[in-house]
C-alpha cells in the first residue's frame, strides 16, 4: 500500500486524460448499472415534485422563459432540466438517469487523473476513486435528479484544472477554465455562494498572474462578474432582490427555529417577536400562510412566478411563485430575532447539524437490490461507523419526528476532513501541488461552515458533494503520515 504515497510529479506534457482515468470511470458505471438492475431503479418522478425546480410542467413546455423568472435558486440546474426534459430523444426516464450517470462517469475520471497528476500509482488511483465513488452517500445521488452529483463533477474537475496548471508554465487558459467552472458551480448551488467564487478566482488570479497572460486575466476576471452579477440584476429587476437565492431566509428560520424550546418560541410570538410564518414552519403551502401574509395577489404573467402550487396528486408547492417572497422575508426576519433572542439555542442547532455532518446515508440498507444492501454493510464497515442517536429533546419543533432513531457517524469522514485541513496547513513550500491542498482545505471548511450555519438536518447530503475529494486525498494524507510515523519508529530503532 505504501505506493500511495506521493512520488515526485513528472510535469512533462502528457496525455489530456490517462486510460486508467477512463477506464475507472467505465467501472463505475458498471457498478451503476448493477445497482440499478437489480432492484435499486432510477427515481424517474421525483424531480416534478422537487422543491428546487420551477413547476416541471412550464419548465419542460419553455425552458428559457421559465429559468428566466426563476428567483429561488441559481438557474443552471433548472436549465439543464428544462432542456433535456423539453428536447432530448429519449424516453424521460432515461434521459435523466443518462444524465446523472454522466455527471458521475466525469467526477470518477477527473479524480482518478487528479490522483495519478499529484504521484498515486494508477492502480491505487483506480481503486481509491472507486471506493469514494461507490460509496453510498455519494452513488445515491445518481439515482435522482439532484444537483449534488452535477456539483461533485464541477469541484472535482477545478481540482483536475488546478493540477493542470500546476504542470503548465503557461496558466492562462488554466485561469479561464477555472472560471468557467467555478462560476458554473456558483451558478448551481446556493451554497457555494459569491463570495466563495471571489476568493477563489481572486486568489488564483493572484498567485498565477506571473504565467497568466492580461487579457486571460481580465476574462476570468470578468466571467463570474458578468454571469452571476448579471444574473443577481436580473432577479433585482424582476422580483426586487438583488440575490441568487431569495429563500436563504426560509433557509435560516429552518436552521434556528426548530430548536427553540416550546416555551422560548411561545413568548416571542405572544409578544409578537416572531410573526405567524415562524408558528407554521419553514417550506409550507401558500394557505398556511394566510394569517401572515395574506391572500396572494397576483401580479406576474409568467406562470412559474403565478402559480401557488404544481401539478400532481399531492399539490406540492411552487416556492418560485412571486406571493411567497413576502413568507422568505417574514421568514428571515423571525430567524434573525430567535437568533439575537437565544443565541444559545442557536448555538446548540449548530452543534446537532456538526454531528449530524459525520452521518452515513442508510436509504440503500432497505434497498430492493442486493448488490445496494451490500455495499451499505461494507462501507458502514469500512467507513467505521459508529452507532449514535441525535437528540431532539426540548425541542419545539423536532426535525426528524419525536423520535431519536439511530444513525451512524462516520470516523472515517472525521479523519479525512481533518487530514486534508493538516495538509492544507501544513502544505510543502515549493511543491508544485500545493495549490491542490490549500483549495481541498478551502472547500471543506467552507462546505462544512455554510452548510451547519445555515441549515439543519440536510448535512449528509451537503457533505456528499465534497465527499469524493475529502475521501480520497485525505486517506492519501493519513497513509503518508502512516508510513512517516513508520519511518520515524525505524529510524529510532536504527539509532539505538
Amino acid at each position: 500500500m505504501t505506493e500511495l504515497a506521493v512520488e515526485a510529479p513528472d510535469v512533462t506534457r502528457g496525455p489530456i486524460l490517462h486510460r486508467t482515468s477512463l477506464l475507472t470511470g467505465g467501472l463505475w458505471l458498471l457498478v451503476l448499472l448493477l445497482v440499478d438492475a437489480t432492484g435499486n431503479y432510477f427515481d424517474a418522478t421525483s424531480f416534478k415534485n422537487l422543491w428546487q425546480l420551477v413547476p416541471y410542467e412550464n419548465l419542460t413546455a419553455d425552458p428559457f422563459g421559465s429559468v428566466w423568472n426563476l428567483h429561488v435558486q441559481p438557474p443552471l440546474w433548472n436549465l439543464t432540466i428544462g432542456i433535456v426534459g423539453r428536447w432530448s430523444p429519449l424516453p424521460e426516464a432515461l434521459s435523466f438517469a443518462l444524465l446523472m450517470a454522466g455527471f458521475g462517469f466525469i467526477a470518477a475520471v477527473l479524480l482518478c487523473d487528479t490522483l495519478q497528476r499529484v504521484g498515486v500509482a494508477a492502480r491505487w488511483a483506480a481503486l481509491l476513486t472507486l471506493f469514494v465513488m461507490c460509496a453510498p452517500d455519494v452513488l445515491v445521488n445518481a439515482f435522482e435528479p439532484r444537483y449534488e452529483l452535477a456539483v461533485t463533477a464541477g469541484l472535482v474537475a477545478i481540482a483536475w484544472i488546478l493540477v493542470r496548471g500546476a504542470e503548465s508554465a503557461a496558466r492562462s487558459r488554466w485561469l479561464v477554465a477555472l472560471s468557467i467552472t467555478a462560476t458554473a458551480v456558483t451558478m448551481t448551488r446556493t451554497m457555494y455562494h459569491p463570495i466563495w467564487l471571489a476568493l477563489l478566482i481572486g486568489a488564483f488570479a493572484w498567485r498565477w498572474r506571473g504565467a497568466v497572460q492580461r487579457r486571460s486575466l481580465i476574462v476570468s476576471l470578468a466571467i463570474p462578474l458578468v454571469v452571476v452579477g448579471g444574473w443577481m440584476l436580473k432577479n433585482e429587476y424582476i422580483v426586487g432582490r438583488f440575490t441568487l437565492s431569495t429563500w436563504t431566509g426560509m433557509n435560516l428560520q429552518r436552521a434556528s427555529i426548530p430548536v427553540l424550546s416550546p416555551a422560548d418560541k411561545q413568548t416571542m410570538l405572544a409578544k409578537g417577536e416572531l410573526s405567524p410564518v415562524a408558528a407554521v414552519g419553514a417550506f409550507a403551502s401558500y394557505d398556511y400562510y394566510l394569517p401572515a401574509v395574506g391572500p396572494c395577489v397576483n401580479k406576474w404573467d409568467s406562470p412559474v412566478l403565478s402559480r401557488l402550487t404544481r401539478d400532481g396528486p399531492f399539490a406540492i408547492p411552487n416556492f418560485n411563485a412571486g406571493c411567497f417572497l413576502p413568507v422568505f422575508d417574514l421568514a428571515r426576519h423571525d430567524a434573525e430575532a430567535a437568533i439575537r433572542a437565544h443565541p444559545e439555542a442557536y448555538f446548540k442547532g449548530r452543534v446537532w447539524s456538526s454531528r449530524r455532518w459525520f452521518t452515513l446515508e442508510e436509504s440503500l440498507a432497505s434497498s430492493k437490490s442486493k448488490p445496494a444492501r451490500v455495499l451499505h454493510r461494507a462501507y458502514r464497515f469500512a467507513e467505521v461507523g459508529l452507532p449514535g442517536t441525535l437528540s431532539m429533546d426540548g425541542w419545539s419543533s423536532p426535525l426528524l419526528g419525536p423520535t431519536s432513531p439511530i444513525y451512524h457517524f462516520s470516523v472515517l469522514a472525521l479523519l479525512c476532513s481533518i487530514a486534508v485541513l493538516v495538509v492544507a496547513v501544513r502544505r510543502r513550500r515549493g511543491s508544485p501541488f500545493s495549490d491542490l491542498h490549500v483549495y481541498i482545505g478551502f472547500l471543506t471548511v467552507w462546505t462544512f461552515a455554510s452548510g451547519v450555519l445555515f441549515e439543519l438536518g440536510e448535512q449528509p447530503r451537503f457533505r456528499s458533494m465534497i465527499d469524493p475529494l475529502v475521501f480520497a486525498f485525505g486517506i492519501v494524507a493519513l497513509l503518508q503520515g502512516v508510513r512517516a510515523l513508520r519511518a520515524r519508529s525505524s529510524g529510532r530503532q536504527a539509532a539505538l
